[in-house]
């Protein structure tokens, strides 16, 4: 329920259409949303982004989390 709800200053998106870039390059700067930023993100950022889109795949996807 709390991902649902609205950041400040941001309009509201369901998080059911978020594309798997735009879920990775949130986990990518979920660790210090501060510092690292979605909207701008860094080489480093959009490497870790990579990294877990990545890792999502591997998993298998939207399936992997059905089986949960």
């Amino acid at each position: 329920m709390a991902c649902k709800a609205r950041p400040r200053g941001r309009s509201a998106r369901n998080p059911l259409g978020l594309t798997e870039r735009e879920v990775a390059l949130l986990a990518a700067v979920l660790s210090n949303p501060k510092v690292l930023k979605a909207k701008n993100p860094s080489p480093c950022v959009r490497q870790r982004m990579r990294w877990i889109a990545a890792q999502m795949r591997q998993l298998g996807g939207v399936g992997y989390l059905r089986e949960l």
